[in-house]
């Protein structure tokens, strides 16, 4: 997949949505939960769905980067390995998906982001920890027996942002790229995670 993030004087440039598909589907599948000790340290990585398919391969649900060199496994770690959804905004839009999909009231609690001070002072008489535990454990669950990962190795941290960028641009314009009618993402209370193809919605 080497001439996805390269081409003739340095530049940057993304294949067609189903070159980058293929290429993406063939490079080496991680399945959770992860041995961080497999992964290299910095990367671009691509999330696939159990039963999310386009252009005849695995459909990618989630294309995810890191801004500090070295950190791509400590990133995965956060996403997948820690149940905290205060650390991971996929693992809160999973959640918020499950609890939508329930019309679960516990969602308007989910939203806030208790790592935040002025949250834990203002909210906390909220909480439920031992519920928001359970729906973690979910988060985990569905994490476990529907995810699977490949990585594509970038050391340089501009080219990784770029790269990310382009790569999410060019699925979201494919038109051919679909979500299945039954892809949990439909349930998002995010419009542009229930109306698109990504779990890729930043707060």
């Amino acid at each position: 997949m080497s001439d996805i993030n390269r081409k003739k004087n340095s530049g940057l440039y993304i294949l067609t949505c189903e070159e980058l598909h293929r290429q993406a589907n063939n490079l080496q599948r991680f399945t959770f939960p992860l041995d961080i000790n497999q992964i290299p340290e910095n990367g671009i990585y691509f999330i696939f769905e159990k039963g999310e398919m386009t252009h005849g391969c695995d459909r990618i649900v989630y294309v995810g980067s890191h801004d500090v060199d070295g950190r791509l496994p400590a990133r995965l770690k956060e996403h997948f390995n820690i149940c905290s959804k205060d650390g991971s905004i996929l693992r809160k839009n999973i959640g918020r998906a499950i609890l939508n999909k329930s019309a679960d009231s516990y969602l308007e609690t989910w939203d806030i982001d208790f790592s935040l001070a002025k949250n834990k002072n203002l909210y906390e008489s909220k909480r439920d920890k031992q519920y928001e535990q359970n729906i973690e454990n979910q988060v985990t669950g569905y994490i476990n027996n529907s995810f699977t990962v490949a990585i594509l190795e970038v050391a340089d941290k501009e080219e990784r942002k770029k790269l990310q960028k382009q790569i999410i641009s060019v699925i979201n314009n494919c038109e051919e790229c679909k979500p299945s009618k039954y892809w949990l993402g439909r349930f998002s209370p995010k419009p542009k995670i229930a109306n698109g193809k990504l779990w890729m919605e930043k707060f």
